[in-house]
């Protein structure tokens, strides 16, 4: 069995559109091929497979994998408010990365993979390098591509973006956008796990059949369909051992208690523990359109929480350009201004300062173990910082109890003066 779950798993990573059969996936790994139909058939009645007339078995989209939808341009320039400078061809393109392009051009190249967006500010360099390694560009700060840009994009239908917003604003607005579009794809439905081939039985045959399809398929609990197709009852041993063996099931099976493909799996999951049944049929109407199991459910929990849980908010992505060190007692993080930090004024956004501030002080909080949400801000901007220059972050906790803490904030330049003062306190 384990042997058919690494065909299962070869096959799901195949490319969309690849036609496969028994033989051919025999040949490629070399197993035998009743291996390969029992991989072939699992991969079938999860969605990942179809068969097409004249076309054969096909690797299609599974429901899973529509699932997980990712932005489009098109919707981010909804998002950041933006004006389209070139590349219209290429609007409902999906977006499978973001890379904010605060460093140096050599430094971002191992960041940008095609599919992806940088978000960088009026630097033509990068925006060059991105469309040529098949990333469309968001430039902030209200700066507009040049004509060379906006060709190159069109020529290669790569969407470039124009936004007013400071590079804080944007990546806020998107971040706001992927949570958003997160939270929904968390939520599992029956629809997303179901067997949509299952195995049935027909109420007017015995329990002789039941013990003949049991041996075969290796399940014990079927749904029983009437000639028409209609679901009237479930048959399992709890029901079915010890009975006559020419003894029809219909006199035996159970009401069948049954789900439909928008319930959620938590639901689902909840059911089968009420009820303790491993297994439920999923229906519209009196319609058998699958089956799950608590396997299914166990699995696509697990598949969809792995999924999820490399994520990292475009925040994140910020602050991984900070050094951080213990210094006098005092928590001090240090990073460099870069072009993408800027305002239109040529300065360090006050409002990405801001956001820096609040990430180093929950980076403490967490690093002492205090589990907290931030409350209060309260941040005094004493001059500004100009491009290129390095600055440092102290935090210093300065009280913390059971249910409240608080860190006083000092931003300093490279010769020690004073940029900003903050405090700010958070509830545990």
């Amino acid at each position: 069995m384990a042997k058919v779950h690494l065909v299962v798993d070869y096959i799901k990573n195949l490319e969309i559109g690849r036609k496969i059969s028994v033989r051919s996936i025999a040949q490629e790994l070399s197993i035998s091929e009743g291996t390969a139909y029992k991989a072939i058939k699992e991969c079938e009645e999860e969605g990942y497979l179809k068969t097409l007339p004249r076309a054969g078995t096909v690797r299609v989209e599974s429901p899973k994998e529509k699932k997980i939808k990712n932005l489009t341009y098109e919707e981010v320039l909804k998002i950041v408010e933006g004006e389209l400078q070139g590349g219209g061809a290429g609007i409902e393109k999906p977006i499978y990365k973001f890379v904010i392009g605060a460093m140096e051009l050599d430094a971002m190249k191992k960041y940008i993979t095609p599919g992806g967006i940088l978000i960088v500010g009026n630097r033509e360099a990068a925006q060059n390098m991105a469309l040529k390694h098949e990333n469309g560009v968001l430039i902030t700060g209200g700066f507009q591509a040049t004509n060379k840009i906006r060709e190159m994009a069109d020529k290669l239908s790569i969407p470039v973006i124009s936004s007013s917003h400071d590079t804080y604003t944007v990546a806020s607005l998107i971040n706001k956008a992927l949570s958003q579009n997160m939270i929904r794809q968390r939520i599992l439905y029956v629809s997303d796990i179901m067997k949509s081939t299952p195995q049935a039985l027909r109420e007017f045959e015995t329990i002789q059949n039941w013990r003949d399809r049991a041996a075969k398929t290796g399940f014990e609990r079927f749904p029983v369909l009437d000639e028409k197709d209609k679901l009237v009852g479930m048959i399992s041993p709890r029901e079915a051992l010890g009975q006559d063996p020419e003894e029809f099931i219909s006199r035996f099976m159970k009401k069948p208690i049954q789900v439909n493909p928008k319930t959620t799996v938590a639901y689902a999951a909840h059911l089968m523990d009420w009820e303790d049944v491993e297994q439920i049929p999923v229906t519209e109407g009196d319609k058998l359109l699958g089956v799950i199991s608590r396997g299914d459910v166990l699995k696509g929990l697990k598949e969809r929480w792995m999924s999820h849980k490399t994520n990292e908010s475009l925040e994140d992505i910020i602050m991984e350009g900070f050094a951080f060190e213990e210094k006098d007692g005092k928590s001090v993080f240090q990073g460099r201004v870069t072009g993408e930090m800027l305002d239109p004024l040529g300065t360090l956004s006050r409002s990405l300062l801001s956001m820096i501030m609040v990430k180093c002080s929950s980076v403490i909080f967490k690093n002492k173990n205090l589990y907290t949400e931030i409350d209060n801000i309260s941040i005094n901007y004493i001059k500004p910082i100009q491009p290129e220059h390095r600055f440092f972050v102290e935090v210093d906790l300065v009280y913390s109890s059971r249910s409240y803490s608080k860190a006083e904030l000092r931003v300093k330049d490279a010769d020690g003066r004073c940029i900003a003062l903050g405090l700010i306190s958070a509830v545990h």
